[in-house]
């Protein structure tokens, strides 16, 4: 875009990514985010930024969502860590486990290969292994 030229809308769709409070990851060519409200239910979303294209979907609790080394790393409000493929064919979860309580709500961080989540009571550091 030119400075000063109006931006060029290329697409818009009602029910691609509509995203409630937790903003979607960019990797590899792919959005990935929760679509839909916290209380009539989500669904983790991976589409096609070029146009709008639901590649997968995948009834799931809302929560943060990160991305590293081709891996989304969830963090539910139920807290509940799930990790995930980061690519756009299918939806494939490789591990999940209890490791908060509920209403863990906040963003979750990650640095180091450590991940800093928490809920209303405590903080809680997870070391993240690479399979590699």
């Amino acid at each position: 875009m030119n400075a000063g030229a109006a931006p060029e809308k290329i697409w818009q769709k009602e029910d691609a990514l509509d995203c409630h409070y937790a903003t979607p990851v960019f990797y590899d060519g792919f959005l990935y985010g929760f679509h839909g409200r916290q209380e009539q239910g989500q669904e983790l979303r991976c589409i096609d930024p070029k146009d709008g294209a639901v590649k997968w979907s995948q009834e799931m609790a809302p929560g943060a969502l990160l991305v590293a080394d081709g891996k989304l790393i969830i963090v539910t409000e139920q807290g509940e860590l799930i990790l995930a493929a980061a690519e756009p064919g299918a939806y494939r979860e490789l591990a999940r486990g209890q490791i908060l309580g509920s209403e863990a709500r906040p963003p979750a961080a990650l640095s180091g290969g450590k991940l800093y989540a928490r809920d209303k009571r405590r903080l809680v550091c997870i070391e993240l292994k690479s399979e590699n």
